[in-house]
């Protein structure tokens, strides 16, 4: 996978345009448009920078799978079924794609292992 590609995937995911994340990360923004079209492979100083940005760690960035997303108009990266939602967990700030049928009473991220309730912060629904 191409940090440019991942990069993509989560500026889309959180809805945001470039200038956004060179702004939030300190990245100059024609070096991040660079960065994202794969043409320039970034220091992890700078990947750093970025995960900060999108407040998730490191490794969870490098271990992204984006394989099956796809990109679309509406900048939604993820191909969702009928029942697929999309979590963010922040206790450990994971993004996670889960099918349910209006049942989220057994949601748990993956990465730590936080319970989903509708009376905590823990983890969020992101994308329906």
């Amino acid at each position: 996978m191409k940090i440019g590609d991942i990069l993509k995937y989560y500026r889309h995911t959180h809805k945001l345009t470039q200038s956004q994340v060179a702004e939030m990360s300190g990245i100059n923004e024609k070096y991040l448009g660079r960065i994202e079209r794969n043409e320039s492979v970034p220091t992890i100083d700078k990947i750093e920078q970025l995960c900060v940005a999108f407040d998730i760690r490191i490794q969870d960035f490098l271990a992204t799978d984006i394989k099956s997303a796809t990109h679309t108009a509406q900048s939604n990266y993820f191909n969702t079924k009928n029942n697929d939602t999309l979590f963010y967990c922040n206790c450990c700030g994971f993004t996670f794609k889960v099918s349910y049928n209006n049942n989220k009473d057994d949601i748990r991220c993956p990465e730590c292992d936080c319970l989903y309730n509708i009376d905590n912060d823990y983890i969020e629904t992101y994308i329906s």
